[in-house]
């Protein structure tokens, strides 16, 4: 049960991360970027999502883990 708490607490901080890099390293765009401008957020658009999506998979996999654990101790 130790280890689906820990595995939980990572995936939140993931999630949380992917919001906070979006909202502070990315932040709001420019109305006529540069298209060097352009690959630069599309690659940082891109790390975001995945680090979301990446936190949200390890949320799944400490609920999965914690609903076992429940299982397995009765």
């Amino acid at each position: 049960m130790r280890k689906a708490n820990v595995i939980l607490i990572f995936g939140i901080l993931f999630v949380l991360f992917s919001f906070f890099y979006g909202f502070f390293v990315i932040g709001l765009p420019y109305q006529d970027p540069p298209q060097k401008l352009i690959i630069q957020r599309a690659n940082q658009y891109a790390f975001k999502d995945t680090t979301f999506w990446s936190g949200i998979i390890i949320i799944g996999i400490g609920f999965f883990l914690r609903i076992k654990a429940k299982f397995n101790s009765k």
